[in-house]
């Protein structure tokens, strides 16, 4: 069974509200999921959210006129279509993710435009709550984005050429406590609205992170590159000059690398890195179906790319490639190694 798709268009307000009223069952049911996962009380939780607001008006308020629109659409009270938008820095107890993302250049591809996916790996409980939006705002790009019910954006890619992708990374030692600033997803979903490198790395420098992660992104001209963030500051790092990039769960840049020391936080994350390195290293030009093939390996001599609980409980919910010029996303509705993928298109 495919993954619930919804198609929205209109000004921001009415986005949120056919995105609520699409999907108001998976969001009601998502809501309950992360109140009953966080272990929290829902007044405590509901004072985070709060906390948040100010933020998030400041930086996006177009996004607060679609957490409106949606939760009128999906009948949730605010605090709980905010903390959709939230929830990796409200909630006490959140899964470990350890994903693996990647991109090829042009000239490492038969279609002569650059490849750029991932796969998303976590407790496999939180896989029943995605689905997949196509988003025309008025305005604005038109977008695809495969995300959680009721999240306005995850990873994905707009009709401009524009693609993004993401890995965790570890908390540096000078970042704990957590540092006040917004969570990651509405900095994704901004991303969606872009189109040039410059235009991104100019979000990048003003955007309040209070939390790391690994950005690896595409433009609309098929210019790869890769961007670590940190709470107030971010840095591209250095790559040899191969066909590709890979990411895993650790800094590559290696004064970051060196400040987070110790054992990584996932075991495995060096050796997927190598073992994606070289699958990309080793094959003929790419397309996506070809990469979706590679996203399907389970190295016994290696950490598997596709994932079933490993390390840490996490597997593959699901894996994504996107092919910017031809306006395409690939996406796999869990593992891909069990070949339930379905092609969704801009145009």
């Amino acid at each position: 069974m495919a993954l619930q798709f919804i198609e929205i268009s209109g000004d921001h307000r009415e986005l949120g509200r056919q995105y609520g009223e699409s999907a108001r069952v998976p969001i009601q049911s998502f809501v309950a999921f992360l109140h009953e996962w966080s272990g929290a009380s829902r007044s405590r939780v509901t004072a985070a959210v709060w906390s948040f607001l100010p933020l998030l008006r400041h930086f996006a308020p177009e996004q607060v006129a679609e957490i409106e629109g949606l939760a009128e659409g999906a009948s949730i009270p605010f605090e709980d279509a905010v903390l959709l938008q939230l929830r990796g820095e409200v909630l006490p107890r959140l899964p470990a993710e350890g994903c693996t993302s990647f991109a090829v250049t042009p000239g490492s591809t038969r279609t002569g435009g650059a490849i750029i996916g991932q796969t998303s790996d976590m407790d496999a409980a939180w896989g029943r709550h995605l689905l997949v939006v196509h988003a025309k705002p008025t305005g604005a790009p038109s977008y695809l984005t495969w995300t959680f019910a009721g999240q306005l954006g995850y990873h994905g890619l707009n009709d401009r050429g524009l693609a993004h992708f993401a890995n965790n990374l570890p908390v540096l030692a000078r970042h704990s406590p957590p540092q006040p600033g917004l969570s990651h997803y509405p900095f994704k979903k901004r991303l969606l609205g872009l189109e040039h490198r410059t235009d991104v790395e100019r979000l990048f420098a003003s955007y309040p992170f209070c939390s790391p992660g690994n950005y690896m992104l595409c433009t609309a001209a098929s210019e790869i590159f890769d961007v670590e963030a940190v709470p107030g500051e971010s840095r591209q790092p250095d790559y040899p000059g191969r066909g590709y990039l890979v990411h895993t769960n650790h800094y590559l840049d290696t004064g970051w690398a060196a400040e987070a020391g110790g054992p990584p936080t996932y075991s495995d994350t060096h050796v997927r890195f190598e073992r994606m390195s070289r699958l990309l290293a080793e094959s003929p030009p790419l397309d996506a179906q070809s990469v979706r093939e590679l996203l399907a390996d389970h190295c016994p001599q290696a950490a598997p790319i596709c994932r079933h609980g490993e390390v840490d409980r996490m597997s593959t919910v699901g894996a994504l490639v996107a092919d910017p010029v031809a306006g395409e996303l690939h996406v796999s509705e869990g593992p891909p190694c069990e070949g339930r993928w379905t092609v969704y298109r801009l145009r």
